[in-house]
């Protein structure tokens, strides 16, 4: 096994299983691993035993033990990132951990989820109300970028005489051009 794993030749990639603590069979099951990963890439089953004489072989942190499985990619080498390992803490070994092995041989498909109705109104209404806030962000940027236009012909030329709007009869300067003659007198 160690050397079919070691094997500087090889161009496919090897899915190895194992047991749990105690167990002989393998803890994800094999039928739906091959379903996963298709029938051209070799699944091994070890048990406990040769899980503890393989924890020797390969380069160090690349073991795979208790009931997880590890695809060893072609070119095995000692970084145990490039040789994914499928380990559940809690012991279960369900639909999550296949998932992940799904999405490490098919990363751009994703898997059509079946949905009854109600479930099919509760995404609607979510994507309805996730596209409502994301276009009232936009609106507000744009209501603040018009009005940053609005500001610009004040402050290119901000030395112009003062304008004045009546309320209730009494002239009051504009909040603009008392702001331009502010910066006039500092200049």
């Amino acid at each position: 096994m160690a050397r079919v794993i070691l094997y500087r030749k090889r161009d496919y990639p090897i899915v190895v299983l194992t047991a749990r603590r105690g167990e002989a069979r393998p803890a994800l099951a094999p039928v739906e691993v091959r379903e996963i990963i298709g029938p051209g890439i070799p699944v091994y089953f070890v048990t406990n035993n040769l899980a503890t004489y393989l924890a020797e072989c390969p380069p160090a942190q690349t073991q795979v033990w208790g009931g997880a499985a590890r695809v060893y990619w072609p070119g095995v080498t000692s970084d145990p990132w490039g040789h994914p390992l499928l380990y559940d803490y809690n012991g279960l070994y369900g639909p999550e951990i296949l998932d992940r092995l799904a999405k490490i041989f098919t990363p751009s498909v994703a898997r059509e989820v079946e949905l009854n109705p109600e479930q099919r109104i509760l995404v609607l209404e979510r994507d309805l109300a996730r596209v409502r806030r994301q276009r009232a962000r936009e609106l507000g940027v744009l209501r603040g970028r018009s009005r940053y236009d609005g500001m610009l012909p004040s402050l290119q030329r901000p030395c112009q005489r003062q304008r004045s709007s009546k309320v209730l009869g009494y002239s009051m300067p504009s909040l603009r051009s008392t702001a331009a003659s502010a910066r006039c007198s500092r200049l």
